[in-house]
């Protein structure tokens, strides 16, 4: 797992049973209430609180990078604060995905979830935006971008 520097001390600390105060005096870390960092945490192993991360998180197979050396994730500053980064997904998308979202919306049922897919190809030249129905498992290519190219193709 690759885990920034602060993550990786939070972590510790939970992993200890520290609480908040506790985490600050040892490590120099001031924890918030809704944490982003804990956020973070709970996102990269795909549990829903900290207290899961006790029982999920293998302290040995950590691997501790900043913020932009950590692959396959991004981080944004919170809101008013220089030091708390969140972490995030961003999804590339272009005027001509908005349209086609929006046109296969107007068509689709209300009681339906969607979910919204970006993937990209081995070698990153091919990007797919594609809408899965989670009822049915069926998915709608909404585009295709070719070296900043818009392909698209729906079926």
């Amino acid at each position: 797992m690759y885990l920034t520097e602060d993550e990786f001390k939070i972590l510790c600390g939970i992993k200890m049973g520290l609480n908040s105060k506790k985490i600050k005096e040892k490590f120099g870390i001031q924890i918030y209430t809704n944490d982003p960092r804990i956020g973070s945490l709970c996102k990269k192993y795909g549990v829903k609180d900290k207290w899961e991360l006790i029982d999920v998180a293998n302290m040995k197979k950590v691997e501790v990078f900043s913020q932009d050396e950590i692959p396959y994730y991004t981080y944004e500053k919170v809101d008013g604060n220089k030091e708390v980064y969140t972490l995030v997904n961003k999804i590339k998308i272009t005027k001509q995905d908005v349209q086609r979202l929006s046109e296969f919306f107007e068509t689709a049922p209300d009681n339906c979830e969607y979910e919204l897919i970006f993937d990209e190809d081995f070698y990153n030249i091919y990007k797919f935006l594609t809408v899965k129905n989670l009822a049915t498992g069926e998915k709608f290519e909404i585009s295709t971008l070719f070296d900043g190219e818009d392909y698209a193709r729906k079926g």
